[in-house]
């Protein structure tokens, strides 16, 4: 639940969007937080998703389906595309996944010709490259962030990440 906001100076990036409105109690801080820093969800230029579980995207979109960064471009781990948007995976899946698979049609299917896949090693944007990190999911990638001679690992859900303790 720890989406990372990063001022570029030309724009604001949002890794992860965390619950949103449809998490349990005690989530869905992600706006307040923004606001607090001084940014408005409009101001958000690129939302980067490092995997497909909800609390990572559902913070996406209100309970009425409205895009909380309406000015964003999503950009996604090609293989979390491929795998959650596959309808033949989809229906041979088990009941207990089968939520998971309505859930990210229902954040990413009404945007679906406007999202940015990426692959791993790919740099997403100026200073943001996405890295390999498989295994929690089949897409699921960490993004390394640099500037200049300065970086750091973004890695979502790490306790149980393989790029970690592999």
């Amino acid at each position: 639940f720890t989406p990372l906001a990063i001022n570029t100076g030309s724009q604001v990036v949002l890794i992860d969007t965390g619950f949103g409105e449809h998490g349990p109690p005690g989530t869905g801080t992600l706006l307040a937080n923004l606001a607090a820093a001084g940014i408005a969800p409009e101001q958000v230029g690129t939302v980067i998703l490092s995997h497909f579980h909800g609390d990572h995207i559902s913070g996406l979109r209100r309970k009425d389906d409205s895009l909380v960064f309406p000015n964003a471009q999503i950009a996604v781990p090609q293989g979390e595309w491929d795998y959650w948007m596959d309808d033949a995976r989809m229906n041979a899946a088990p009941d207990a996944a089968k939520g998971n698979f309505a859930l990210v049609r229902r954040m990413l299917g009404p945007v679906a010709n406007d999202v940015r896949r990426f692959a791993w090693d790919e740099e997403i944007l100026p200073g943001f490259t996405a890295v390999k990190a498989s295994g929690h999911t089949p897409g699921m990638s960490a993004v390394r962030i640099t500037s200049g001679d300065a970086g750091m690992m973004f890695v979502a859900d790490i306790t149980n990440n393989p790029l970690v303790f592999a």
